[in-house]
């Protein structure tokens, strides 16, 4: 996006920060205590955790973007790579460990020495929304504020 450093998630229709920009935290699988310690605030949006419906379609084998082999990317600035990001499946926090085959792991389970990312998104269009059409896209980054950049309109892909 022009103005905001986020990225729109078509297949999810939501926002996540730039993570070349955006301190993201982490915390050990073992630690049973989890709270939001991590910001969900981005650019004036109040985030969540993501579903593991969400996860599944932001964060799949094919997004070299955010993978580093079998682990999720800090940024693209950065060899710092972590074992998965933490979910919400029925208002209970999991991790979703990219590094263990995609494993859905309940909080405070799992191995210690496995690191999971706190990664909020913003949804434009609810909880585990489906893909909408461009002009309902566009609709939606106007009442958010959201600018795409200019060569976004170029590429009809993204439309």
């Amino acid at each position: 996006m022009k103005e905001k450093d986020v990225y729109y998630i078509p297949n999810i229709v939501s926002i996540m920060p730039n993570l070349d920009n955006f301190l993201i935290t982490y915390y050990s699988k073992a630690d049973k205590i989890f709270e939001y310690k991590g910001t969900n605030r981005f650019w004036g949006f109040n985030g969540d955790i993501p579903t593991d419906k969400e996860a599944k379609q932001c964060f799949n084998s094919k997004l070299t973007y955010f993978r580093d082999g079998g682990f999720l990317k800090l940024n693209t600035n950065s060899s710092n790579s972590k074992d998965g990001l933490f979910v919400k499946i029925n208002g209970e926090i999991y991790q979703y460990n990219i590094y263990r085959g995609y494993a859905l792991i309940k909080n405070g389970n799992g191995e210690s020495n496995d690191y999971i990312y706190y990664i909020p998104i913003y949804r434009l269009n609810g909880i585990n929304s489906e893909k909408i059409t461009g002009v309902k896209t566009l609709f939606l980054w106007i009442k958010n504020d959201l600018m795409p950049t200019s060569d976004w309109f170029s590429n009809r892909k993204n439309i």
